[in-house]
């Protein structure tokens, strides 16, 4: 008789494959599914002895399901802009805990719970690393995070403020400019900080080098004779003063006259005499002798004259330091030439300088003062606070550039931050503090004088109020990093992520999680993108690695076998009620 236990193995067995492949197109589109894959073995062997040769002669049992192993390849990440949503790249599992018993998952479709935990869509806490004042601690193990608009930032208060500013070197004296800052104390509460500016000094005057004095240097120029001999009634213009050339001089009548004598030489001569001296000829009989040059002759009162080369060339030079120019007219032009330099005027003389002392330069200082409403301070012993928190002087050099400052009634020191200003009797009780006003960003002062409008650019300040979670991301490295209302940003958190050393034996729950067996092993937990993990890409989620098509060729593939083995079925039953029939 046939048995029937062999194809009804293949029945279940190919039931199972049909399920199986039912099973991954029922998943095609749940998140983080892994697919599955069934594996087969045959059974045991009934032993009906041996051949001829000595071969063993055995009848087989049928078929049993040997395996079903999961396909952990990576799936498809979709940016889904949820920023709850964790998407795996690579190697790990999330970890999840409910009732104090943790699992695992792929599916990171997370969302905050109302115990403002971060969660998956069946309730199960995520875990991570939990950040304490913004620092993550791995070796404080795992615990939930909380994300919720319950998670909060603390009130900071300020420790530094720095202002961009200008005053205008242009202003009056005793103007004033003032600017305000907000800060925050303890508690988080605001206060504005009024820094006054006062012009104490006029605008800058630079430092004048001493001079020394500087003897002036006179005009020169030349007259240059071409040896011809002038004619009686000749003229020349020298510095305005007219000389006439005469054979015979006339000294009753004629003044400037000079005598031309017995050669072009000793008319040259005498025109030089005539220039410097202011004898009078007394016998007429020339001669070139200092008494013979000419009648009623005056100095020139503009310039002297020196034969430089008798009978070629005399030199004439300005008696001013300071004169530019030596007029000339020389109508006996083919007997004197000019060559005066410039212009025909002379060479350029230069002016004599006088000595100037040294100026030190005059610096330009604005008082400053820095102060709080008074009303935000306590009275001490009754007696109302000013609310003046600091006050000085700055002083601007000839660029305007901030070169020095005074504290209080402090000596001048070089620019630099002014440290340790004390806020003490907050009103609203927060503690005491001290903050810096920093007027330089590195080296470089951020407050100038120069001529334009009083102005500040740019107020920083480092102190914030309390602040409610409104939004945060999640890294690479599954840090969570959160924004909040009071514009801080803060790391609140990381997601933790585990591996196995047998992924395989891994068994599934349901809801997309796994627990772990002997077989998987323990699990290794660290932070993503560390010992062999992979990263995290937040606001997007893994999508099933299920691929139809190969799941459709499956499904025939167990059709058909299913379909034979029914066929084998009906077959043995036929035989049977034949062999019955044989009875009859």
């Amino acid at each position: 008789m046939p048995n029937f236990s062999v194809p009804l193995s293949g029945l279940d067995a190919s039931s199972a494959a049909l399920s199986t492949c039912a099973n991954n197109l029922a998943n095609l589109n749940t998140t983080g599914y892994k697919d599955q894959q069934i594996q087969f073995s045959d059974l045991f062997y009934q032993s009906l002895g041996t051949d001829g040769a000595g071969d063993p002669i055995q009848q087989g049992s049928g078929v049993q399901v040997s395996s079903q192993p999961s396909d952990f390849t990576q799936g498809d990440v979709s940016s889904t802009g949820t920023d709850t949503d964790c998407a795996i790249n690579g190697n790990g599992f999330f970890v999840v805990q409910q009732d104090g018993v943790q699992t695992y998952t792929r599916a990171g479709n997370f969302e905050v719970g109302t115990d403002n935990l971060l969660e998956t869509a069946g309730g199960e806490q995520v875990m991570g690393y939990a950040a304490t004042n913004g620092v993550i601690s791995t070796s404080a193990g795992l615990s939930t995070l909380a994300l919720g608009a319950g998670t909060s930032s603390p009130a900071t208060a300020t420790k530094n403020i720095s202002m961009s500013t200008n005053l205008n070197a242009s202003s009056a004296d005793g103007s004033t400019y003032s600017t305000q800052a907000t800060i925050y104390d303890s508690l988080g509460a605001a206060h504005q900080v009024t820094v006054t500016y006062t012009n104490l000094d006029s605008p800058y005057v630079p430092a004048v080098t001493a001079e020394p004095a500087v003897p002036g240097v006179a005009a020169t120029g030349t007259l240059t004779s071409s040896g011809t001999m002038p004619s009686d009634g000749d003229q020349v213009t020298i510095g305005g003063t007219t000389y006439t050339y005469k054979t015979t001089l006339d000294a009753s009548t004629s003044k400037n006259e000079v005598l031309i004598g017995a050669s072009a030489t000793t008319a040259l001569g005498n025109l030089v005499n005539a220039i410097n001296d202011n004898t009078l000829d007394t016998n007429g009989t020339g001669g070139g002798s200092t008494a013979d040059f000419g009648t009623l002759t005056t100095a020139n009162a503009s310039v002297t004259a020196v034969d430089t080369t008798p009978g070629t060339m005399i030199t004439l030079t300005a008696k001013a330091d300071s004169s530019t120019a030596i007029t000339t007219a020389t109508p006996v032009g083919t007997t004197l030439t000019w060559g005066g330099g410039d212009l025909a005027n002379g060479v350029t003389a230069v002016p004599a300088v006088t000595a100037e002392p040294a100026v030190p330069a005059v610096v330009n200082t604005w008082s400053y003062s820095v102060s709080i409403p008074s009303t935000d301070l306590n009275a001490v012993g009754g007696v109302p606070q000013t609310g003046i928190l600091s006050s000085g002087t700055l002083t601007f050099n000839g660029n305007g550039v901030l070169t020095s400052e005074t504290v209080g009634a402090g000596a001048s020191t070089p620019a630099a931050d002014i440290t340790g200003i004390p806020i003490n009797g907050f009103a609203d009780g927060a503690s005491n503090q001290t903050f810096n006003w920093n007027l330089l960003n590195g080296k470089t002062p951020v407050i100038t004088q120069l001529a334009a409008a009083n102005s500040t650019a740019d107020i920083q300040q480092d102190g914030t109020s309390s602040g409610t979670l409104q939004n945060f991301s999640i890294g690479s490295d599954g840090t969570i990093t959160g924004s909040f209302s009071n514009g801080t940003t803060a790391t609140l958190g990381q997601i933790a992520l585990a591996s196995f050393a047998d992924e395989q034996g891994l068994s599934r729950n349901g809801d997309n999680t796994y627990s772990p067996t002997l077989a998987s092993g323990q699990p290794t937990v660290g932070a993503p993108t560390s010992g062999g993990l992979g990263s995290i890409s937040g606001g997007s989620l893994e999508a099933s690695n299920v691929d139809i098509a190969t799941e459709f060729a499956n499904l025939i593939v167990a059709q058909r076998s299913y379909e034979a083995n029914a066929r084998v079925v009906t077959t043995f039953d036929q035989i049977a009620q034949d062999t019955i029939a044989l009875k009859q």
